[in-house]
């Protein structure tokens, strides 16, 4: 019974995690010029991908150079990594990077990126990057662990 109730919040989660996403992703267009037509996508050149796998091991590919429309967080990643990936509308859902996998053996570890030290609530489809940027893919426990260990209880 109690493992029927932890999957059931942890899915629970996930479907708040991916609505709230979704619901700021519509309230913050300034980062899409697919949903904001005044904003020019550009080339992005020298862009930095780090992936940090959670564990102390990461990767660093430097130098990296998008051409347009091709610039976007999930272009840039797919260029240095094996991914697997879904869409929840027209928004990029990351499942996993290299065979590390979201929420793996329950331990409540999710891939989430950051732009130049900042988490954008973008999908990484939405989200076109400039020259310079460094974009840094983190396999981190989901914000709402705590959450999950006090209603397990």
């Amino acid at each position: 019974m109690e493992r029927k109730l932890t999957i059931t919040l942890l899915l629970l989660m996930v479907i708040v995690y991916v609505s709230a996403l979704t619901i700021l992703m519509y309230l913050a267009p300034e980062y899409s010029p697919i949903e904001n037509p005044q904003h020019e996508i550009k080339p992005a050149y020298n862009i930095t991908i780090i992936i940090d796998y959670g564990n102390g091991s990461t990767q660093k590919f430097t130098g990296i150079n998008l051409d347009p429309p091709n610039t976007t967080v999930l272009h840039a990643l797919l260029l240095v990594a094996s991914v697997e990936y879904h869409y929840e509308g027209p928004y990029v859902f990351i499942d996993a990077i290299n065979g590390v996998r979201n929420n793996e053996n329950n331990n409540n570890m999710w891939w989430q990126y950051w732009v130049n030290g900042e988490l954008p609530m973008v999908a990484a489809n939405k989200y076109y990057l400039n020259s310079d940027d460094i974009v840094e893919w983190k396999y981190w426990p989901s914000q709402f662990s705590n959450i999950t260990k006090l209603l397990s209880y």
